[in-house]
């Protein structure tokens, strides 16, 4: 692939950049890599750093609303999923904004935010997130049509 065909763009976190220089320096491109604020990881407030154990024995029965109904959930002290739909949303589209030349677009970002973009493209609800796994390392596929359909080509594909 030549550089201007491929977009690299990242969330702003080391290890996703130190991701994203591989796949630029496997591509042998010298393109820029772009990185996205608003493509972060949901800020688990009083959740970050705890174990599942911590959390039940701290927030109860809040696990449960966090894990079957994201879409109604807020983290203490953090994020409410809709929050982070709403800014995933927008950073996804400023994405594509920023892709109109570009070819192809490499994300590298979070399984939420993964998810979310999946659950935008399919019309379905977060609530059912679970029911997809987004393994460390996965590729997700989405062809951008001409008027900025989205079509899911390839969830987890290996290449």
């Amino acid at each position: 692939l030549k550089d201007n065909q491929v977009l690299l763009a990242s969330r702003p976190l080391r290890r996703f950049l130190e991701t994203t220089e591989i796949i630029r320096k496997t591509l042998g491109s010298d393109t820029k890599i772009l990185i996205v604020e608003d493509l972060t990881e949901t800020d688990m407030g009083s959740f970050s750093g705890r174990t599942l154990i911590q959390i039940r024995s701290e927030f109860g029965d809040l696990i449960d609303a966090w894990a079957h109904t994201p879409e109604k959930f807020s983290f203490p002290a953090g994020e409410s999923y809709d929050q982070v739909r709403k800014r995933v949303v927008k950073g996804f589209h400023k994405l594509l904004e920023e892709a109109n030349d570009w070819q192809f677009i490499f994300l590298c970002t979070h399984v939420d935010v993964i998810k979310m973009i999946l659950a935008n493209a399919l019309s379905f609800s977060f609530n059912m997130r679970r029911y997809i796994a987004i393994p460390n390392g996965s590729i997700s596929i989405l062809d951008i049509g001409q008027n900025g359909e989205i079509t899911v080509e390839g969830i987890n594909v290996l290449v």
